[in-house]
């Protein structure tokens, strides 16, 4: 967790034990509930049409679309997957136990991520092609059998398998 996270819910933790205090003997005494984050006005597990309800009203008053609880989730998941986030990560987050699932549903998201490096891999193609002979017939790219400093791997260049 982030320091911004975890001071966000130690102020929480302040203001829930404040309106239990103000709740009295309204607020449950159900040993269910007692290690709740968030709550009901009383203490109780919230109730999701409450929290969809109080969630489009949080929308509004900041002036942004009012998606669903279903759509903010899959935003931030989409918004990480384009900032190349691992999709391990990505799936950790969303309480996945396995990449199924986001693989599934966010592939489409890496499209772009996949054709930047194809592209990119043909540029390095392109220019480290080996020069042909009039004939056709491909020249060492480099003057030694051995292998060479110039190559892009630490293997034989391609001129030994010719020379």
């Amino acid at each position: 967790m982030t320091d911004l996270l975890v001071s966000s819910l130690r102020r929480h933790r302040v203001l829930q034990a404040e309106r239990r205090l103000a709740a009295g003997p309204l607020w449950t005494s159900d040993p269910r509930w007692a290690d709740l984050v968030f709550t009901s006005e009383v203490g109780t597990p919230i109730d999701p049409s409450h929290a969809r309800r109080d969630f489009k009203k949080l929308c509004v008053t900041a002036g942004v679309p009012c998606l669903s609880l279903y759509e903010m989730r899959h935003t931030v998941a989409s918004l990480m997957v384009d900032a190349d986030i691992p999709l391990r990560e990505v799936a950790d987050l969303l309480g996945h136990k396995d990449l199924e699932m986001v693989v599934k549903r966010y592939r489409h998201r890496t499209e772009g991520v996949v054709k930047s490096h194809v592209a990119c891999s043909e540029r390095w193609l392109r220019r480290n092609r080996q020069p042909t002979t009039a004939t056709g017939v491909r020249r060492p790219a480099c003057e030694t059998t051995r292998g060479c400093s110039t190559c892009p791997t630490p293997l034989r260049c391609a001129s030994s398998a010719i020379g």
